[in-house]
């Protein structure tokens, strides 16, 4: 489906990934979030999908689900990346999808929140030709930040998804 996406559902709580972070795949990480007292509260946001993704502003892949908690109850969430992922030194980002908390611009669609893009390393997978074609866009299509649509996918075959997001400030 498609939406617009305000730019105030920023999710600022994110402290780890960060833009700096490179992560081995295969190996435990963790990331971390905490309530810095901005609107939404995680105790509005609540439980969450949370997966690895790749894309652009527009177009977005899921290429792992990492799980179901509970953002306002859990300070993180440690878990491994498939090392057929993708390949190496590949962008990516983690995004929240509430499962309670819709979002209050388009409130028929869930409220979104995404990590800073981070890297990975020692990632044995390719991409597809439309999963590339989503990434050589993230220059013309915005930074990531603007809502998708989630398509979950095995960790060998990444579902691709489509928003029409507004740029975030």
């Amino acid at each position: 489906y498609l939406r617009t996406r305000s730019s105030d559902l920023a999710l600022q709580q994110i402290t780890a990934p960060v833009a700096s972070t490179t992560w081995p795949v295969g190996s435990p990480v963790t990331v971390q979030w905490q309530d810095d007292g901005s609107t939404p509260l995680l105790s509005s946001i609540g439980v969450c999908q949370l997966g690895i993704f790749t894309g652009n502003q527009i177009q977005q892949t899921e290429l792992q689900q990492v799980g179901t908690l509970d953002v306002s109850v859990n300070n993180s969430i440690t878990f491994q990346i498939n090392t057929n992922i993708g390949p190496s030194n590949q962008q990516v980002f983690m995004r929240f999808t509430s499962q309670s908390l819709m979002d209050p611009t388009t409130p028929q669609y869930p409220y979104e929140a995404f990590s800073a893009m981070f890297s990975l390393t020692g990632a044995n997978g390719i991409f597809n030709s439309t999963i590339q074609a989503q990434i050589d866009g993230a220059s013309t299509a915005g930074a990531i930040g603007g809502a998708s649509t989630s398509a979950p996918a095995s960790s060998s075959t990444p579902k691709a998804s489509t928003s029409a997001a507004a740029s975030s400030a």
